[in-house]
């Protein structure tokens, strides 16, 4: 199971993981991999067979994949604030 950008990502933006089914001896299988959220506060599953999934709140979501009743380990998506919401922590002063 791959995450991209380390599993970060902003609120409402879309992420889509990658997997691919083994076989005992490490090698790759033609088997249709599917994909869930543990987490759908957080991050929802939009498409189960591709694993396209929307960030909808800032925290820690988990996704997890599966082929037939084997499941992957929950993996862990940071869901960020998007940085246009940014602000100053104080009062902020310009000069000329």
């Amino acid at each position: 199971m791959f995450l991209p950008d380390s599993g970060r990502v902003e609120v409402t933006d879309t992420l889509r993981p990658r997997a691919r089914a083994l076989t005992g001896r490490g090698d790759s299988v033609a088997a249709q991999v599917y994909w869930s959220s543990l987490d759908t506060a957080i991050v929802a599953v939009v498409d189960s067979a591709t694993g396209v999934t929307v960030a909808k709140a800032v925290g820690t979501g988990r996704l997890q994949a599966r082929v037939g009743t084997l499941r992957t380990n929950p993996q862990s998506v940071v869901v960020l604030a998007p940085l246009d919401s940014a602000s100053a922590a104080g009062p902020v002063r310009d000069t000329v």
